[in-house]
């Protein structure tokens, strides 16, 4: 499986690839991945939003708007958006993000259409602290 993008090293091509052809990844450019930049908040909403299902294409929302969106369907809230663009984007937020992420997922299929999970941070817990229940380690 091929992708357009020319930036992408041998060992992710197949991993990137899988993420483009299932449109998770649209890349930087018609050619360029990004490879060697440092991944943001912004994107990797994005990302977790399309693996939810929603896309640009049926306007559910817009590179711009992401973070708003996302908070807007319990995705994220607000200090966390606020905690999580306030410094370097880490490994340990997009675990946080992807956390997320699944628990909304599996909410939103135990849930009648149009309704979500209402997932943020617990008060007192702070960035740095692992959320991997309804509060904080």
């Amino acid at each position: 499986t091929q992708t357009p993008f020319t930036d992408v090293p041998d060992w992710a091509s197949g991993y990137v690839a899988y993420a483009y052809e299932n449109g998770l990844v649209a890349g930087i450019g018609d050619t360029m991945f990004g490879s060697e930049m440092a991944m943001t908040m912004q994107m990797y909403t994005v990302l977790m939003l399309r693996a939810l299902g929603y896309t640009e294409a049926d306007r559910d929302f817009t590179y711009v708007q992401a973070l708003s969106f996302a908070q807007s369907i319990g995705l994220l809230d607000e200090q966390t958006v606020e905690d999580m663009t306030s410094s370097t984007f880490t490994r340990g937020d997009a675990a946080e993000m992807t956390y997320l992420h699944a628990a909304l997922s599996r909410r939103r299929k135990q849930r009648p259409a149009g309704r979500t999970a209402g997932w943020q941070r617990q008060a007192g817990c702070h960035r740095s602290q692992p959320v991997f229940s309804h509060g904080c380690v």
